[in-house]
This record gives C-alpha cells, structure tokens and sequence, in this order.
C-alpha cells in the first residue's frame, strides 16, 4: 500500500486563521484608500453596507438603533435621527452632491412623520379614555384632533415618498 502524507489539522487551522486575517486587513486599508480619496462635489457618494449594522455613505455612518436610523457626520458629533432607512440614505446623498434642498425637505418630512406619529398615539389613548369614561366633550375634542393628526400624517407620508422617489432619478 502507498503511504499519503498527512496533514496536520492545526497547521490547516492556523493557515486558515492566517489567511482570513490577511483579507480582513487588506479590505480595511482598501476601503481607508476609497473614503480618504477626495471626490468632486458632482460625483456620487461611496456607499458601502457594514454587515447587518449599517452603512457608509461617504461623509456619513448611518446606524441603526432599535428601530430608528442615527446618522453620524464624519466631521461633527452630531446626530440626526431618521424613522426611515431610505430617507436616512437620501438625506446623505443628496447633502452631499449638492441638493441640499431636497435633502432639507427629506429631513424635515421625516421630524414631522416622526412627530406626528408621537401625536397620533397620544390622541388615540386619550381618546380611549375619555371614551371610558364616557365624557362627551372630551370624546368629540380628541376624535377631531385625532382625525386630523391622522390626516396631516398621511399628507406627510405622501409627500416624504414623492420626495424620495424623485431623488431616486438624480441627475446631476
């Protein structure tokens, strides 16, 4: 019978660990060139998806918490909070080619989603306890105000997807 060589299980082990460390830090210094590289204000933004956690979109890390989007500025320690991923990766995009407009509007539709969505549960629940206690003032007062929350939400909801759509076709 031949005799095969055989191959110690640790050494495959620690070459294997040897070689994933190697692409890991080889993709670190690749993508430090692609950020660090100065890109004209007209250009796109690098976008880049961190696993499960996140993005990059050049200037801006965008993270998720719970289920809100925080969007740090590269160059500040402030912190946007965004309801919506797609408006949190417009809002980067369109800052920073220049549609500064447009990523206001974003910004803005979404504080007000955010907030109106505050105002909608509040006068839901006190529109269910004023309906328990079976207080008709109270009942009337808080059906309007909660019908016209709901509207006002639904306008900004609208406008925040015509928004986005429109920044889905930028041509710069």
């Amino acid at each position: 019978m031949d005799k095969s060589t055989t191959v110690n299980k640790s050494k495959v082990e620690e070459a294997v660990k040897y070689a994933v460390k190697h692409v890991k830090s080889w993709t670190r210094e690749e993508l430090k060139k692609l950020l660090n590289t100065p890109r004209s204000r007209q250009d796109l933004p690098l976008i880049i998806q961190i696993g499960n956690h996140g993005y990059i979109i050049g200037n801006y890390a965008i993270k998720q918490v719970h289920d809100r989007w925080h969007m740090i500025y590269n160059y500040s320690d402030d912190t946007l909070v965004f309801a919506n991923k797609h408006a949190a990766i417009f809002y980067a995009v369109c800052n920073q080619i220049g549609r500064t407009a447009m990523a206001d509007e974003i910004k803005n539709c979404d504080e007000d989603i955010n907030r109106l969505i505050v105002e909608v549960d509040r006068l839901k629940l006190r529109l269910q306890q004023a309906i328990k206690r079976k207080n008709s003032m109270n009942i009337d007062l808080y059906r309007s105000r909660y019908e016209q929350a709901l509207a006002q939400l639904k306008t900004r909801q609208f406008r925040l997807e015509k928004t986005l759509k429109s920044a889905k076709y930028i041509n710069y």
